[in-house]
């Protein structure tokens, strides 16, 4: 499978102590979070990923032109953006790609952002967890541990696509890596569960995220994202229907 990333600013990959994505699952919590933030914090675009796995199709968005997979830096965090989801037949070849491109860049620590079926929540926490050991082991807050320990996935959930892939292949490896998933809605693009994402991801790392766009637009926000995923979906395979 063809995976080449291209560099516009090599010079700069270094700072990336971070890595973040996510990927079109539930309630598209985790594009919703990177799209957001990617705009807020004004994050730079770096690199672009050239794969096999991705769609023959390019997004124009406010005038700019957006690759299927691309990456941006803002100050020690690199985030991972899909436009699409990788094609169902090379997403676990993808995802092996990616995860061990990210061993080879030894981040810091990996942070992952999906979503859980707001129907099935058994917890008044707004956010499940799911970490590698290793995770465990950093430098975080008794607070943050805590939490993390107190909330991470009921037993007998079942988490799919890539965000799944990657954390098993960062848990083999020793890797810490967190995913943080967010309650949504299944069936639409749910802005909010994205807000409850920026919110621990605040607390977790010490940032001040700014969510009033997404509380305030988040009826357009919605629309906006479906539109997206419409033209992204047209003359194509279906895909499966929900990914975390």
């Amino acid at each position: 499978m063809e995976f080449e990333i291209h560099w516009q600013h090599p010079e700069k990959l270094k700072q990336a102590k971070i890595f973040m994505s996510g990927f079109h699952g539930i309630g598209e919590v985790g594009y919703i979070f990177l799209d957001h933030c990617v705009q807020v914090l004004k994050a730079e675009r770096i690199g672009i990923l050239s794969t096999s796995a991705a769609r023959p199709m390019l997004l124009v968005d406010k005038g700019q032109m957006h690759y299927p997979f691309e990456f941006y830096l803002w100050k020690d965090i690199m985030f991972f953006v899909p436009h699409q989801q990788p094609h169902p037949q090379q997403e676990v070849a993808f995802s092996e790609k990616l995860a061990n491109w990210i061993l080879e860049q030894n981040f810091e620590q990996v942070i992952l952002i999906g979503g859980v079926d707001k129907n099935l929540r058994t917890s008044e926490n707004a956010c499940r967890y799911i970490s590698t050991k290793k995770y465990l082991e950093l430098a975080v807050s008794d607070e943050i541990k805590e939490e993390i320990d107190k909330e991470k996935l009921d037993d007998g959930f079942l988490v799919v696509g890539p965000l799944a892939i990657l954390m098993g292949l960062l848990e083999l490896k020793n890797h810490p890596a967190l995913a943080v998933l967010a309650y949504a809605e299944r069936m639409r693009p749910d802005p909010e569960g994205a807000i409850h994402a920026i919110e621990f991801i605040n607390k977790l790392l010490g940032l001040e995220i700014n969510t009033d766009q997404l509380l305030e637009n988040a009826q357009k926000i919605e629309e906006e994202i479906r539109n997206k995923l419409e033209e992204l979906k047209k003359d194509t395979e279906p895909s499966p229907a929900f990914y975390m």
